[in-house]
């Protein structure tokens, strides 16, 4: 059987599909080397899998975003907060994910490395000769985000001659406005003897991994009929049946005659609660 490296960014939306995805190559008898934060320890080692942690910037508290990197709480919504959260929590660790992948490869024989798509510390080794490294999945825990001539970034689907001149135009502007996270991460590349990308690095993040796996079925994306055949939907990964997480205190004083609806801001943009959460429940109040 193979000997898989699985690396995850150290945040819970990033780790547990990752974790589901090893438990399940573990269970086909691979054996597993779980690389992520320090924080995410005793999960990794629960399912019998060997952890490796992070170091240095790659290692951050997801739980205190605010004190770990201030320079994202305190950026303006919008490019300003676009390209903190990409430069702070993805690009900067990228050099210390590199190492640390590199030191394991040292040590032993890897047979495929499984990476999630904001795990950019992949990128140096997906840039090197093709026969210097074990195949690389990745797969897609996020919306599926490539550029293609059929989307806009922010306006959605058109596939008329109209339609792709504006999603181009506007493609080209969403280049600009993230050129800070782009001159960053290159510059990142170059300090782990990297070349540069070949392309937007959120584009590059599915096309240069040898297979990309987007974690829905095909109908739930923007349809592009340009999108690379490495590029392949599989579904939702189902959750452990044997794990049980026990209910709120207040589970019971909610009213069975109504739905009940889930609003969440993700797993590391918690620091405001005023750009999704509050909002939410605010008209609630007012009928209260």
């Amino acid at each position: 059987m193979a000997n898989i490296l699985v690396a995850s960014t150290p945040a819970p939306g990033h780790v547990n599909p990752m974790l589901s995805v090893a438990r399940h190559l573990s269970s086909l008898g691979h054996s597993i080397i779980f690389l992520s934060g320090k924080l995410f320890h005793d999960q990794a080692v629960s399912l019998g899998f060997r952890f490796v942690p992070f170091t240095g910037k790659a290692d951050f508290d997801y739980r205190r975003m605010d004190e770990e990197f201030p320079e994202v709480a305190a950026a303006t919504p919008g490019p300003d907060a676009m390209n903190a959260i990409c430069i702070y929590c993805g690009i900067d660790p990228v050099p210390d994910q590199d190492r640390a992948i590199q030191q394991i490869l040292s040590e032993g024989q890897v047979d495929l490395i499984v990476t999630e798509v904001y795990f950019w510390g992949i990128f140096p080794l997906l840039l090197g000769p093709r026969d210097a490294r074990p195949p690389v999945l990745t797969f897609g825990v996020l919306p599926l985000l490539v550029s293609s001539r059929d989307v806009a970034p922010f306006s959605g689907p058109d596939a008329s001659p109209e339609g792709r001149l504006r999603n181009q135009k506007e493609t080209q502007q969403f280049f600009a406005m993230m050129q800070p996270a782009t001159t960053r991460i290159n510059e990142a590349l170059h300090s782990c003897e990297a070349p540069e990308l070949p392309e937007f690095f959120i584009d590059s993040a599915a096309h240069l991994p040898d297979r990309f796996l987007q974690l829905t079925a095909e109908a739930f994306e923007y349809p592009r009929s340009d999108l690379k055949e490495s590029v392949q939907f599989i579904g939702n990964l189902m959750p452990n049946g044997h794990s049980k997480s026990p209910l709120p205190a207040w589970w019971d004083s909610l009213d069975a005659s109504k739905p009940v609806v889930l609003v969440t801001q993700g797993t590391i943009a918690n620091w405001d609660l005023s750009q999704l959460i509050e909002p939410a429940i605010a008209p609630w109040r007012m009928t209260r």
